[in-house]
């Protein structure tokens, strides 16, 4: 971040939501915590992942690699128990229509 709390690392994407305009920002560095247990103890690890944007033409784009791994939402709903996605949600879900 500059001293205008701006990130030139960052690319910022326009669109608009029920109250308007909006611009969301898709950092090019993000970061990950891993905790798990070992016997005993924890063991944590910490990752900083980057990743490169310079050719991101939208927003979000599903690419071929990942559409394999792709399910519905309200599958995924009922493999977590714990977690129930709001209707608005899954009727939004693009890859259960």
């Amino acid at each position: 971040m500059n001293k205008k709390g701006e990130c030139p690392l960052c690319r910022v994407f326009t669109g608009v939501d029920n109250d308007g305009t909006v611009h969301i920002q898709i950092p090019s560095q993000y970061w990950k915590i891993v905790i798990a247990r070992n016997g005993n103890h924890l063991e944590s690890f910490a990752f900083i992942l980057e990743q490169d944007l310079s050719s991101v033409p939208l927003e979000f784009q599903v690419e071929a690699e990942w559409r394999e791994h792709t399910i519905a939402i309200a599958k995924l709903n009922k493999l977590l128990p714990y977690l129930e996605m709001p209707l608005e949600i899954l009727d939004s879900d693009q890859f259960g229509k």
